[in-house]
């Protein structure tokens, strides 16, 4: 029987978990650092040219530019990088990119970049069309980037480590803007996929339909419809099989996109687009554990072998969660050339996300029948006005630009629930029955006004100066009230219930806040042109992550405010006095194409002030916030690609991120973390991607491609060792295409890699093993 706890583990050091692939890793990291530093001389060798810099991108400025253009290093993730591949969500293509890594902290997948950690929700800025999908509630969310289907995106373009002057608070690890699709031409697209793991429960699949038709001239629409099922790790039987495969961890996914395109002349431009998704999401209650035992003296950790690990890894649980996720988001960019001297930008938008937990399998309800009964969930609504100016001379781009964003968010809980679980009573292991019920209603609201300013000289062909500044002023409107009631004795397993009614909101304990803050960002930038395509650069940056609400209020049950009330409730919430998160960044570039071969490199270092560390005191009920932490990050990022031969039938990329992260101050409750790495991120990052066509013509080719990326190991928030001695995620892949055909079909995860996505140990929930796919693609 597999055995599962929720005990907080003491911190004593243990022995290795899984053994090291260290040949095959030391080999893999070592082929990358050799073809970034050679593959340049040998591509030149063969007289090709590299496409990469006269890529248009929405640059670090807001405004369209040739990347040759852009005086900082932006990673460009290209349609081709993402198509063919069997992907079926912009996290599995991701994973094999550069510099990007993900966080996890509990409730999905944040994409990370520069080490954010935990806080890469509110540290790493993601946008849909420069629209920002990131959520004013971060506790329980993941911003919906993967309910996008990826078929629908054109390219992605990340910014890594700041862009605070131009994109505002929360960009310290940078921003990433998906870019959707605009094609000029008609077309019909119809993608159909398949995947398998290797037990019964594995299996998925999606189809993707999109069409677009210029109507006239000026007017062109596009439509785009998609739908899938995604199993996660554990959607196979439970061990004792009382658990049906299919039933426990996935997620089924609808999608759709429409876009209208007007330019009523050569000088304007009309963009609206609107998506929405919804998605239906199972998944266990309990996660499984890296040890057995309790840890206490009487019953100490004893770490689980990498066998039974991964004959358990699949096995469902017979309690599940279950929730729905709405997601809508929209924009209207307006854009007119007024002269070959001045250029006018309007983008408004309006997009919102609901998360609705509709089942908890494990709640025996005394008093509700249905639990949450469906109520609790998480609301998120934005909305906002952007406009800016450009204005160009021979030697002068002067950018000037006005953002207003309105912010809600909606926390409800109504909980009636009986649990059994595992607690440290007297440092002997015992299962109790723990009963509570709670009324929980947040509501929070913020607007964000801001102004910047952002100039970039041109002393003569070869040296540039840029730089700016940007004010922001917010205003917060936060308020609160809950009830909560528990149970009153037990004895061994057995509890008396004590509560006769369900507790009910007191009006008279509601809590009110408004509160303002201001946040500053500066930028300085000089930049020296060598070539026509390579530059070198320095940047120095003041950024700022303003706190979200719901971080400027505490329910410290220590407080005089509660004085008196009973242990173990929800109490009443107190204002903090949190201020934003000030940062400076460091950073020098160089960039170049050589031949057939594209050439990055960065070292940066960002050292972070007044970071806003929380104190979870009782989950849910007892937290507080305050500005004690300070935190830095240093790290060198290598990126390399070349098209090789006179064809171009070899194409390789190759990426190497190092990164040092240290936590110099951090509050009580985090106290073990101080002097340690920032948790959930790997200190290293490498990929290798390889692709080669075994035959190309007019209308027929065969191409082979194994993308590789190897993560290093972090620690988890206990300041435990996670995924130790890293792991390496492999995909192999054929794709074969005649005229509007394609078909590809490969191997995920070929060396069938084990590896934890979410620790905080000793539980833990575990990547997806190896696993197959095959996938059908008509166009026309």
């Amino acid at each position: 029987m597999t055995h599962f706890h929720i005990i907080p583990p003491p911190h004593s050091p243990k022995r290795s978990l899984i053994p090291a692939f260290s040949r095959y890793k030391l080999f893999f990291c070592a082929t990358c650092a050799a073809n970034l530093f050679f593959s340049a001389l040998w591509a030149d060798e063969q007289g090709l040219k590299s496409k990469k810099l006269d890529a248009i991108v929405t640059s670090a400025t807001g405004f369209d530019l040739p990347l040759v253009d852009e005086s900082k290093n932006i990673l460009l993730i290209e349609k081709d990088d993402l198509e063919n591949k069997g992907y079926q969500s912009l996290e599995q293509a991701l994973q094999y990119q550069p510099l990007i890594t993900f966080s996890n902290s509990g409730f999905g997948q944040n994409i990370d970049l520069r080490g954010q950690g935990a806080d890469a929700n509110r540290a790493v800025k993601i946008l849909l069309n420069r629209v920002p999908i990131s959520l004013l509630d971060t506790s329980h969310g993941v911003p919906p980037y993967s309910n996008i289907d990826i078929e629908d995106i054109q390219s992605i373009e990340v910014i890594p480590g700041g862009g605070a002057v131009v994109y505002g608070s929360g960009t310290r690890g940078g921003v990433v803007n998906i870019v959707t699709k605009a094609p000029s031409k008609d077309f019909t697209r119809v993608v159909l996929k398949a995947t398998s793991g290797e037990e019964e429960g594995l299996q998925g699949g999606s189809l993707s339909l999109a069409t677009g038709k210029r109507i006239s001239p000026s007017l062109f629409i596009r439509a785009d419809l998609s739908g899938g099922y995604t199993p996660g790790t554990r959607n196979a039987a439970s061990q004792d099989k009382q658990t049906k495969a299919f039933s426990n961890d996935h997620t089924t996914n609808t999608y759709a996109a429409f876009q209208t395109l007007y330019t009523p002349n050569e000088s304007s431009k009309l963009d609206f687009n609107i998506s929405y998704s919804h998605l239906w999401r199972s998944y266990p209650r309990t996660y499984f554990t890296l040890a057995t035992g309790s840890g206490t003296t009487a019953s100490p950790y004893v770490e689980k072998s990498l066998s039974q690990l991964r004959s358990e890894r699949n096995y469902a649980h017979a309690d599940t969660y279950k929730t729905e996720t709405d997601a809508l988001q929209s924009s209207l960019n307006y854009t007119q050339n007024f002269s070959e001297s001045l250029d006018f930008d309007a983008l408004a938008f309006y997009q919102f996300s609901l998360l609705k937990y509709t089942k908890d399998s494990h709640t025996t309800a005394t008093l509700q029948n249905n639990g949450s009964n469906g109520k609790a969930g998480f609301q998120n609504h934005g909305g906002g006005l952007n406009l800016k100016l450009r204005h160009k001379t021979e030697k002068n781009t002067f950018i000037v630009g006005l953002d207003n964003v309105l912010e809600y968010s909606k926390r409800r809980n109504l909980t009636d629930h009986i649990l059994n679980l595992s607690f440290n009573i007297q440092q002997n292991a015992q299962s109790i029955v723990y009963a509570y019920a709670a009324d929980v209603d947040n509501t929070a609201l913020k607007l964000s006004n801001s102004l910047y300013a952002y100039d970039r000289y041109n002393f003569n062909d070869s040296f540039d100066l840029s730089g700016g500044v940007r004010v922001e002023y917010s205003n917060y409107w936060t308020d609160n009230n809950q009830a909560f009631d528990s149970l009153g004795t037990c004895t061994g397993t057995m509890c008396t219930v004590l509560m006769r009614s369900f507790p009910t909101l007191d009006q008279s304990e509601k809590f009110d806040l408004h509160k303002e803050r201001l946040g500053y960002a500066a930028e300085l930038t000089p930049n020296y042109k060598y070539s026509d395509t390579g530059n070198i650069y320095a940047k120095a940056e003041l950024g700022f992550i303003s706190p979200s609400a719901y971080q400027m209020i505490n329910a410290d049950p220590s407080s005089s405010a509660n004085s008196g009330r009973p242990s173990g409730g929800i109490f009443l919430n107190e204002e903090n006095g949190v201020k934003p998160e000030q940062y400076l960044t460091g950073e020098l570039g160089w960039r170049d194409s050589l031949g057939g071969s594209y050439l990055s490199a960065t070292l940066f270092y960002t050292h972070t002030f007044d970071e806003i560390f929380v104190n979870s005191i009782s989950h849910g009920t007892a937290y507080t916030y305050s500005n004690l932490g300070e935190t830095q990050r240093a790290g060198v990022e290598l990126i390399a690609a070349q098209e090789l031969f006179e064809s171009e039938w070899l194409r390789l990329s190759e990426s190497v991120a190092y990164l040092y992260t240290n936590i110099l101050k951090s509050n009580t409750a985090n106290a073990t973390l101080k002097g340690n790495n920032v948790p959930y991120v790997p200190s290293l990052k490498a990929t290798l991607n390889i692709e080669a066509d075994v035959f190309r013509s007019e209308n027929q080719f065969l191409s082979v491609f194994l993308n590789n990326a190897y993560f290093s190991k972090s620690i988890d928030s206990t300041a435990r060792t996670m995924n130790k001695n890293g792991y390496v995620l492999s995909d192999l892949g054929l794709m074969y295409g005649v005229s509007d055909f394609k078909v590809n079909v490969g191997v995920r995860n070929l060396f069938d890699s084990w590896y934890s996505t979410y620790q905080v140990y000793p539980n833990y929930y575990a990547g997806f093993g190896r696993s197959y796919y095959a996938e059908l693609r008509y166009s026309f």
